[in-house]
């Protein structure tokens, strides 16, 4: 499963949008659920928008608060916090 949210979502706060999903995941509420993976990415929008699309983790520190509290210190959760610039 891929997932991911914007940063300045009008319809919701990135870190606690990610909080819910991730303490639902994470407390296997879905056990058919074997992994996931967050849409870890930003890019430019067309020329008619605003502003530029991140969904990044490391650019906005109350998500990667949350992403190190509900993955990073999770025995049962499998894999790895990776970091990169």
């Amino acid at each position: 499963m891929e997932f991911g949210v914007t940063s300045g979502n009008p319809l919701g706060n990135q870190a606690e949008w990610a909080d819910a999903a991730l303490t639902d995941l994470t407390a296997i509420n879905w056990p058919r659920i074997i992994g996931f993976s967050w849409w870890n990415e930003t890019w430019q929008n067309d020329d008619n928008q605003d502003h530029d699309t991140n969904m990044r983790v490391q650019d906005n520190s109350n998500l990667a608060s949350v992403f190190q509290k509900l993955v990073g210190k999770q025995d049962h959760v499998l894999g790895s916090v990776v970091e990169s610039e």
